[in-house]
């Protein structure tokens, strides 16, 4: 088995009609691997390795006070007093 991701949607024209989906990896033979390869409709892909970053959520409550600029305004008040 060899792993390819698509670079592009595609859809083998024969009764099965099976969907291959841009920036999606799929596990064929090695024959088709090199199929698609060779015709540009694929890459190889050795190991896959996924990394999902997630970004904080941010939540507005329409005042100042929860700007990181106010907040440590109001710190260094509280410091000098």
């Amino acid at each position: 088995m060899a792993r390819v991701r698509f670079i592009e949607d595609y859809v083998v024209k024969d009764r099965e009609g099976r969907q291959f989906k841009a920036g999606q990896i799929y596990d064929l033979s090695e024959d088709g691997a090199r199929h698609f390869i060779s015709r540009g409709r694929a890459v190889a892909v050795e190991d896959v390795v996924e990394e999902v970053v997630e970004e904080p959520a941010v939540v507005s409550t329409g005042t100042s006070a929860t700007t990181p600029a106010a907040t440590l305004a109001k710190g260094k008040a509280a410091v000098k007093k």
